[in-house]
């Protein structure tokens, strides 16, 4: 059985956002927060962003795939390591080792996305582009994020 620790989860995402981050003033930044399993998602959201009550978001249940394709986003299609021309079936290996790593450490029950409304400006300290998901595990939450901004 793999011993796999939150710290090293968050090590691969920062990582990858090393890795996409250009030579500017553009940052990406990823992320794992762990919370407690009963704790309500969109309170935590709002207060680890302190978002302004204008913010309106909602969160939706999402499959793994879909989570995998944001991930190989994320990873590959969305930074400087895009300028590499990695070979697809490379990508997918990495994806599926990251999300099996993850899935060993969370035991992952449920995937959730977070939709920003974008009928107002109250979005813009999220990021230039962002997404962010909750994950549900045997234990505990987690929100995992993706973003950059300048």
């Amino acid at each position: 059985m793999k011993n796999i620790t939150l710290d090293f989860i968050k090590g691969i995402l920062y990582t990858y956002a090393d890795l996409n981050t250009p030579d500017s003033n553009l940052s990406y930044k990823y992320e794992i927060i762990e919370m407690e399993l009963e704790k309500d998602e969109s309170i935590f959201l709002e207060n680890q962003f302190q978002l302004p009550e204008e913010c309106l978001f909602t969160i939706e249940d999402i499959n793994f795939e879909e989570f995998q394709k944001s991930l190989n986003n994320w990873f590959f299609k969305n930074g400087e390591i895009s300028n590499l021309q990695i070979d697809e079936r490379r990508e997918d290996n990495y994806i599926e080792l990251f999300f099996n790593n993850l899935n060993d450490l969370i035991y992952i029950k449920n995937i959730k996305t977070v939709e920003f409304s974008y009928a107002n400006e109250a979005y813009y300290e999220l990021g230039i582009y962002y997404e962010y998901f909750f994950i549900e595990g045997d234990k505990n939450k987690y929100l995992v994020y993706f973003k950059y901004e300048d």
